[in-house]
């Protein structure tokens, strides 16, 4: 599985918002159900949900997607069942007449995952040929250069913004899942 196609699927889900809620509970960047998170080892509690979390979450999509690739033998509906269910491709498959071709089969999946893999294709297609289109990348606009510390006792996000000298709000950004500002010391 290449870093293109999950820089695509991301794109399609959420367009990297780590903050996005969709219309039916899914939530974060992978926009997982919360199910589907917990199934895959995702915490979900008072302080932290990883749904939330760019790293944790994007090992948990590339599990996902990896497992349904190995089921169904085709990455196009990998990535349909992703948004859908493998569930639910499996039966649009059957209904299909059985053969395992994202074309054949999408006339019976959902709508939306209808335009999913249109719109995946279309991101994928940019992502590539951007300067041929004068598509300029631009910076991320916050600290793109970070590190990972170890916490083993309760702190407050405004506790390490001001030991760290680090930017509050940034300091938010860069940890989305922390549901209270509050790092509960799990380590």
């Amino acid at each position: 599985m290449s870093a293109s196609l999950i820089k695509a699927v991301i794109h399609a889900e959420s367009g990297y918002n780590p903050n996005a809620v969709s219309h039916s509970g899914a939530v974060g960047p992978w926009q997982f159900m919360y199910t589907t998170a917990k199934g895959y080892g995702l915490v979900i509690d008072n302080y932290v949900d990883e749904r939330k979390d760019p790293v944790q979450a994007s090992y948990a999509a590339a599990r996902y997607i990896k497992e349904a690739y190995g089921q169904l033998g085709d990455w196009l509906l990998a990535i349909a069942a992703y948004n859908c269910g493998t569930g639910a491709v499996a039966r649009a498959i059957a209904r299909s007449g059985g053969e395992a071709d994202y074309w054949k089969v999408r006339p019976y999946l959902p709508r939306e995952t209808q335009n999913y893999i249109p719109a995946f294709i279309a991101t994928m297609y940019a992502m590539n040929y951007y300067a041929k289109h004068e598509i300029l990348p631009e910076l991320a606009g916050f600290n793109t250069i970070t590190d990972v510390i170890d916490v083993n006792r309760v702190i407050s996000f405004k506790s390490i913004s001001k030991a760290g000298d680090i930017d509050f709000d940034e300091l938010r950004i860069l940890n989305p899942s922390y549901k209270k500002q509050i790092i509960n010391g799990s380590v």
